[in-house]
Formats: structure tokens, sequence, C-alpha cells
């Protein structure tokens, strides 16, 4: 159980601190192929489709098997693997691989569009590249573009001059003997985990051996006895935690493939015995909302978790209505911190993300950088013996997120209160969520403003309980332009995910508010981008 202490003296709140229960030569390749044997036959993963089931003994020679097939291939540590693939039961094997040889992993987002993955290879450079048959033929324009020839090992059907993924697994010689890839626990990179700025684009954020050991090690909450159930993949960092800490809890994972679907999350929770889960507030909001919520055996669950935005007080009760032998844990977690820094797991008396992990320091600061105390309202900061080295190939960024202190600025104003329970109150940065994943207004405006015709733009939320948020575009037309709010949807419809379609709508204006110092007043046009939401939503009800 987590628990946080209070320095009255420095104004800092501390977890519990903790020895480090690995070394600095300490590899994570390492650790889990030894985890993998000590739990045998006992079963590490179960196919949500076909229901078959892998032991840590058969994962630990398939891990082996791949990483030896690697080696003699010629990779070798610091080879960088891009990861491109919807969740499979033969991904697990493959990432272990990778560990134990000490390639670093490049979990890119398979949501992502060829523009957003250009510019994470413009940083980062793969020698392998693992992926989808149906991704195959973006990667490669990708690729060809950005002057790489890397090898393709894909999942599905082979194209030409490409290996299929059962080659890493083929002939193997039953020979267990391989020692894993020498390493600074330190210093070498483990995942590099594709994220937002605050405002800028996508940055790619390096976690060391050290890094993920560290946090993923100490996730107390989960147990051997727990089945566990996540919906993402190692994409992101929910799926590397999923995956990590789970295999060194030696808990049992249900793979599941395909997105999250309410029904689905009923069906398997049901079918498996689920005692353990991990989602985004996204999720719970389409659980609580769905009819067969009031039907759903959901007694077998021990901890929900979630987080990603804050949850109401009510909401929260009303989860645990529905989880008899369990409860809700709302948390905070970063990608740049590696996972989870904070829980709360002691109560439910209020919406709070609980007490800091252990080892972990913070302290919240006002706008001048100065320490503030109990219940005081500012920017969430946070150190531990292993934070992250910066983002890849963004020096500028990297030195804006640090202090002189060595904490990293989280970007959320938050506070703490006398019993230390942490509360997340906004987002200072400007980013914000639509289907649970991010969307960073810098990224598209620096598109839009490109477009012919267009003088300005300014992307924001609009919220709706559905999406999260609807990303909405508010722009000043050049001179003589023929823009119209079609032809801007396209053009972002062609060039972005999904999740940053703007399904807030196009509106055109004739200038941008702006504060007493000539900078754009975002709030401003934020209130501006959703009164003309809710007009034009009222105007087509009216037709």
């Amino acid at each position: 159980m987590y628990h946080t202490s209070y320095d009255t003296e420095k104004r800092q709140w501390n977890g519990v601190k903790t020895n480090p229960s690995f070394n600095s030569q300490t590899s994570l390749g390492s650790v889990i192929l030894n985890t993998l044997l000590e739990n045998g036959l006992k079963v590490a993963q179960v196919c949500a489709i076909t229901g078959a089931k892998t032991t840590f003994n058969e994962l630990h020679t398939l891990s082996i098997c791949a990483a030896k097939k690697l080696q003699s291939l010629g990779y070798k540590k610091g080879d960088v693997i891009l990861l491109f693939t919807n969740n499979s039961a033969d991904v697990q094997p493959l990432v272990f691989a990778a560990l134990s040889l000490g390639c670093p992993i490049l979990a890119e987002v398979t949501v992502h569009g060829a523009a957003e993955i250009c510019r994470t290879l413009t940083s980062i450079r793969p020698k392998i590249v693992i992926c989808d048959d149906k991704f195959y033929p973006m990667l490669k324009e990708c690729m060809i573009s950005m002057k790489i020839i890397p090898d393709f090992f894909i999942f599905g059907n082979q194209p030409a001059d490409t290996r299929p993924i059962k080659y890493l697994f083929e002939n193997f010689d039953d020979e267990l003997h391989f020692v894993p890839a020498k390493i600074n626990a330190i210093d070498d990179v483990a995942f590099m985990v594709c994220t937002s700025g605050s405002t800028g684009n996508a940055k790619g954020v390096p976690l060391t051996h050290a890094n993920v050991l560290n946090r993923m090690s100490k996730m107390s909450f989960m147990t051997p006895d727990d089945v566990m159930i996540g919906f993402t993949s190692v994409d992101a960092i929910s799926g590397i935690r999923y995956l990590i800490s789970g295999t060194l809890n030696g808990s049992t994972r249900i793979v599941n493939q395909g997105k999250f679907t309410v029904e689905r999350l009923f069906e398997l929770v049901e079918k498996f015995k689920i005692t353990f889960t991990s989602s985004t507030m996204f999720c719970v909001h389409q659980m609580l909302n769905h009819p067969k919520i009031e039907t759903a055996n959901l007694s077998s669950m021990k901890i929900f978790r979630a987080g990603g935005a804050t949850m109401s007080y009510k909401d929260i009760q009303k989860l645990n209505q529905y989880l008899p032998n369990g409860k809700f844990a709302h948390s905070l977690g970063m990608t740049e911190m590696a996972g989870v820094v904070s829980i709360n797991l002691l109560h439910a008396n209020n919406n709070c993300v609980g007490q800091l992990v252990d080892d972990l320091e913070a302290k919240i600061v006002d706008d001048q950088g100065e320490r503030l105390g109990v219940n005081e309202i500012g920017e969430l900061c946070l150190r531990d013996p292993f934070l992250f080295k910066g983002y890849l190939g963004d020096d500028e960024s990297t030195s804006k997120c640090f202090d002189s202190e060595g904490f990293f600025k989280t970007g959320d104003l938050a506070r703490f209160d006398e019993n230390n329970d942490l509360f997340i109150i906004d987002r200072k940065k400007e980013q914000f969520k639509c289907l649970s994943y991010h969307v960073i207004p810098a990224e598209i405006q620096e598109f839009l403003n490109q477009i012919d015709g267009v003088y300005d733009s300014c992307v924001v939320p609009i919220p709706d309980p559905n999406y999260d948020s609807l990303p909405a575009a508010v722009l000043i037309k050049a001179d003589n332009s023929t823009c119209t709010e079609e032809s801007i949807e396209d053009a972002v419809a062609n060039n972005f995910a999904d999740h940053k379609q703007l399904r807030g709508g196009v509106y055109f204006v004739d200038s941008f508010p702006k504060t007493n110092t000539g900078k754009l007043a975002r709030r401003s046009v934020i209130e501006m981008a959703q009164k003309l939401y809710n007009e034009s939503k009222k105007k087509a009800q009216q037709n």
C-alpha cells in the first residue's frame, strides 16, 4: 500500500523510500527472462479470441527463440525496432526478445498517419520494422521518403522483400542457453514511446531500463493471483505497463485483439473472471452510460483502475456500486514518468488520485517556481531516482520540462490536501483528448496555416461526454481566400488520425482575442468556439 508524507520545512511530498531491486548493469530483458523461468508452468497469457494459453515457460522459450534468430541475422544492442501492430499473442515474446538484445523498441501509435510517422522518423531511424500487413504500404512509403532502409517482419500476408513473423520462431534448436546483452540500465533505452507535448508536435520519450524497472516492478496493487485485461498495445505507456508489470508480478494477462467496446469488456470479465483492469475515463464514461451495466457480472473484479482525466465523485460512487467485490482506483500516470505516479487505493471519499507511488518526490509551485503548501493550487512537479533523459531530438522542449532542482514539470494544476492525497485540478497544458487519444492543437494549426487562403488558425476543444472533447478549428481567412468549412475538414481528414478530425466544426472569424501583451487569449477563443458550435447545433436541429 502506498503512503505519502509531507515535509513541512521543504514543502515537499514524498512517497515511501525503498532500496533499488536492481543494479546499474541489470537489463529489463534479463529480469523478465528470469521471471518467466521462476513462474514456470503458470499461465502467463490467454488469447481472448481462441482461448489458447501460453505458460511462462513457453513464453520464455519463444522469447529466446526470437532473440537468437534476430541475433543470427546480425541485429545487436542499440538497433531500434519499430513496432507498429495491433495486439496479439505473438507481440509479447518479440518485445521480450528485443529487450534481451538491448534493442530499443519504438512503440508507434497505430492510429497515426503518414505525416505523424515521418515526423517521428526525423529523430529515430529503425533497423527493423514489425508491423501488420495492412500497415506495410504506408510504412514502406514513409521509410522511402525518409531514406531509411529497414528490414520488415510482417503479421499476416507477406509482401515481397519481407519476412513473416513466424520466421522468428522457426527452426528453434532447443538450446535455451542465451546471454542477454550487457547494458547500462541508467543510460540505455528500453522503449521510445511517442507522446504529445503541451504546445508542439508529438515527441519521443526515451525510457531506460532503469526507468521501466524502477516504476513497473513496484506496482504493489498487482498480485500473482490476478487475471488482467487491457485494451491498449505497447504503442502506449499503459500497454507497456500492462505487459511489463503483469509479467514481473506473475499475473495472468488476457490478450485482447481489437478496440475497446463496453460489450467486449463485460464479456471478457465474466468469461475469464478478470480481477484487474486498467482503462481511461472515456471508457469508464461509456460503461456507466451503457444499458448492459445493470446486468453485467463484475463480481470477479477487485481493482478497476482508470486515469487520463478527472472523474467526479458522483461517478466514482456510481461505478463502485457495480463492483461488489472490488473498487474503482483513480490514478495519475504519464509517459515521461514511465507509468503510474499516484493511485487512490485507500478510500472512495472524494475524487483524488490518491497517494504517491514509492520513491517519488513531488512539489506544487506557483508561476514563479516558488513552492506552495497544503491545499494551495499550482503546477505539479515530480522527481524520482531514474527520471527520463528528455525528449528525443528536441533539446528545447527538454530544457523546458525540468527545473533547476531536477523536477519534471508536468503541466498539471494540482494540490495536496491535509491527508496528503493528490487532486488534479486542470490541465495547464493546451492538449486535450478525443476518443482517449491526445490532440495537440499546435500540430494541426501548423498544418492549417500552410493551406492557401488561411491566415491564422486556433484549434480548441469542444467538451463532449461521448468523445472526451471534439477538435474544432477557428480560422482567420487570408485576403481573397476561397477556403470553405468543407475544404478545411477534408484537408485534415486526409492528413491526420481519426481522433484529430474536426468533429467540433470549422469557424471563420475576423480576428482572435488577444491579451494585454498581444498574446493569443486561448481561453476566449475556446469560449468563442463553444458558442459557435452550440449555435450551429441549434440551427441544425431547427432545420
